[in-house]
């Protein structure tokens, strides 16, 4: 496993899952609530970005602490 390409692609994903994040916020204050439906979509899906974001993020912590323990053998 390349641990460069570890934290590249996490990053990449929370860049990504943000990006997401905010168009999904932009629709539910535009949103003149009259399709509950919508809101719903729109709240799942950001419930799986948080779930994403958080795993992408606990992915770099993991990568982190791996890369210390190898430094500190060196």
């Amino acid at each position: 496993m390349d641990i460069g390409s570890a934290f590249s692609v996490s990053q990449d994903a929370m860049a990504a899952d943000m990006v997401r994040m905010s168009q999904i916020a932009s629709n539910i204050a535009n949103d003149d609530g009259s399709d509950v439906d919508n809101l719903i979509e729109n709240m799942t899906e950001m419930q799986v970005i948080k779930s994403n974001y958080e795993a992408n993020g606990s992915t770099i912590s993991t990568m982190n602490d791996l890369l210390e323990n190898i430094l500190g053998m060196v």
